[in-house]
């Protein structure tokens, strides 16, 4: 089914989860997977091949 945005699939049931977590209070934010979103976004907008490069750099120890 297309969205209003980008045209793009959604899941209806997966939308509908998390509005029900949402207004039970269940819903956690996780502050970095919001930043790391962000931060990608901006990387593709200033520099398209800088994912890739991130991509190809080895996790620090301890952060696999």
């Amino acid at each position: 089914m297309p969205s209003a945005v980008g045209g793009s699939d959604f899941d209806a049931a997966r939308v509908a989860a998390i509005r029900e977590d949402i207004r039970a209070g269940r819903y956690q934010i996780r502050p970095e997977r919001i930043a790391d979103g962000l931060l990608a976004s901006v990387r593709d907008l200033l520099d398209p091949a800088a994912d890739a490069r991130v991509e190809a750099k080895p996790a620090p120890k301890g952060r696999e």
